[in-house]
């Protein structure tokens, strides 16, 4: 769920998936609203919160989806082209 453009937390499961300087999006289940690609800025794991360096365009849901966090090597996401 969001807590702010820059912020959101994840599942305490899933809090470990996500590596400062990782690119990620934040999108619906249905591509009808995605985020722009962002770097990670700051991840707290006490709180499961990710920060990221720029604006999402809107403040995350619950329920959304976020896309290209990589592997947990610090190796990039997969990408389709």
């Amino acid at each position: 769920s969001g807590l702010s453009v820059t912020e959101f937390t994840v599942a305490p499961a899933d809090i470990g998936k996500f590596l400062v300087g990782a690119r990620l999006l934040v999108r619906s289940e249905d591509w009808s609203v995605q985020s722009p690609e962002v770097v990670v800025s700051a991840v707290d794991t006490g709180l499961n919160k990710v920060t990221v360096d720029a604006t999402l365009g809107f403040t995350p849901a619950l329920g959304q989806y976020v896309d290209l966090i990589g592997f947990a090597d610090g190796g990039g996401a997969y990408r389709f082209i």
